[in-house]
């Protein structure tokens, strides 16, 4: 084990006398730090192998166990020890700082594991319209490998603007403006395409490590029933009138699904079916830029906990995000946590 600081933490002087690592609650303050405790801290900062504490103690001329006793108190601010399953890193990691910033103060560990095993992941995206192109940048850039999709459509006047695609794409094929876009905005990172079109029937060696669907208004189900029938975690966002929806993570078997929440809606509404047949045909024209922004970085923070989560990485602070999804009013913007709940119309659960 080694101990060493989580780079999130900033390290700053309080007075000439305090130095304080971290903010908030967690963080720590030393005063009139002794050379000993400098020397410690400057070697905390590349590493200090569990064991070693007191070898180090007599390297730099000081008690026994000053070492072990600062390391104890600093242990707040320090890694948490995590054996990562890979060390395939992306190269472009090195200018990723947000990213690893972040993830080192979720998970108390080296930032840039986070990143590495994110690299060896894959999102399908049901679509690459503006939404799922907006929602693909997000994605790439928090370090997923790849993209895929089996959206052969075109780029429409819809997926155009700011936050979508550059006239000059109008009417191309959206993976490939995806992947030309891509190129032109960040570095040439890795071999592999970063987003690839899978066929209308992948191979089953496809393993796809989460879905994204879009809907507008209604979601048709033969989109979320391949997911479920794969067992593929997934999610959904739905763009209402009135509100805009994230769904709570999915996990086939395991939890309410999205046949669940369409079932609710049948017990509110039995004309719901009729209705939400004709809302399909409807232009996607739901996602202005306020909910747009507002349910993809939501849909992003989920899909990424998932992920992480479930490649060994723990949560500083407990929480049921996983569980709940969000209802965003796209009157006022005030966010509620919702939860989808088995419904018994729905063959979702596993048996036993």
């Amino acid at each position: 084990m080694l101990y060493r600081f989580n780079k999130a933490h900033p390290i700053i002087w309080r007075d000439p006398n305090t130095l304080q690592i971290g903010l908030g609650k967690d963080n720590v303050q030393l005063e009139d730090l002794s050379p000993s405790q400098q020397q410690i801290i400057s070697a905390l900062y590349s590493g200090i192998v569990s064991g070693q504490e007191t070898g180090f103690d007599k390297s730099i001329g000081t008690k026994s166990d000053e070492t072990a006793t600062l390391i104890e108190r600093l242990s707040p601010v320090l890694e948490n020890e995590h054996v990562p399953k890979t060390e395939l890193f992306g190269p472009w990691q090195q200018i990723a700082f947000a990213e690893i910033a972040r993830a080192g103060l979720d998970y108390e560990v080296n930032g840039e594991m986070v990143l590495a095993e994110r690299w060896l992941r894959n999102i399908h995206l049901d679509q690459l319209d503006k939404t799922g192109w907006l929602l693909a940048r997000g994605l790439l850039a928090s370090g997923i490998g790849t993209i895929l999709t089996h959206d052969t459509g075109k780029v429409l006047n819809t997926d155009l603007g700011e936050l979508g695609y550059p006239r000059e794409r109008l009417n191309s094929p959206r993976n490939t403006a995806a992947l030309e876009e891509l190129a032109l905005l960040s570095l040439p990172i890795s071999p592999k395409p970063r987003v690839q079109l899978l066929s209308p029937k992948p191979k089953r060696d496809v393993k796809v490590s989460f879905a994204v669907l879009v809907g507008h208004l209604a979601l048709d189900p033969t989109r979320y029933a391949r997911w479920n029938n794969r067992d593929v975690p997934h999610l959904a966002i739905i763009f209402g009138l009135d509100e805009t929806e994230v769904s709570p993570v999915v996990l086939p078997g395991r939890t309410g699904c999205l046949n669940c929440y369409q079932q609710t809606k049948i017990d509110e509404d039995l004309s719901w079916p009729v209705l939400a047949t004709q809302l399909l045909d409807l232009p996607r024209m739901r996602d202005d830029s306020s909910a747009l922004l507002a349910s993809t970085g939501l849909a992003l923070k989920l899909i990424l906990r998932y992920l992480d989560v479930e490649a060994g990485f723990q949560l500083a602070k407990e929480t049921e995000s996983l569980s709940y999804g969000y209802r965003i009013n796209n009157l006022d913007g005030s966010i509620t946590r919702m939860k989808y709940e088995f419904h018994p119309e729905c063959s979702c659960q596993k048996p036993g």
